[in-house]
């Protein structure tokens, strides 16, 4: 079973590459903290496509904290003979856990789910 969760922050901002009509790729780096604060931290290569691609590059940026779960993946290529190889999270489900005060976004995200102003005692259902 291939299944990696991460959690950690930008260490840039998303790069976007567009190729076709309503396909992009975006491709990130998170900087992992070990369990102890004495270790150094993982920077690891992620990607995400399409529509996730452009709600992090919308709402995300270095510094954001991003949960993330996708699957590792080897990427190989071959350059002046030698082969070489680096590891790649695929993200296919994200959370924005925080956002950094320079990249908060101007409006409320969309949720879909009603807002309350406010609520009087009578409402209530406890």
């Amino acid at each position: 079973m291939n299944h990696i969760i991460l959690s950690g922050r930008m260490t840039r901002n998303i790069e976007l590459r567009e190729f076709a009509e309503d396909k992009c790729v975006g491709k990130f780096t998170l900087a992992v903290n070990r369990n102890k604060k004495d270790d150094p931290a993982d920077f690891i290569d992620c990607q995400v496509w399409n529509k996730g691609a452009t709600t992090i590059a919308k709402y995300c940026g270095k510094g954001c904290r991003l949960l993330v779960e996708g699957v590792l993946n080897i990427e190989k290529w071959e350059k002046d003979g030698v082969t070489r190889s680096k590891p790649v999270v695929n993200v296919f489900n994200f959370d924005i856990i925080d956002f950094r005060k320079d990249d908060a976004p101007a409006e409320p995200v969309e949720t879909g789910e009603p807002v309350v102003d406010s609520v009087e005692d009578d409402n209530i259902p406890f």
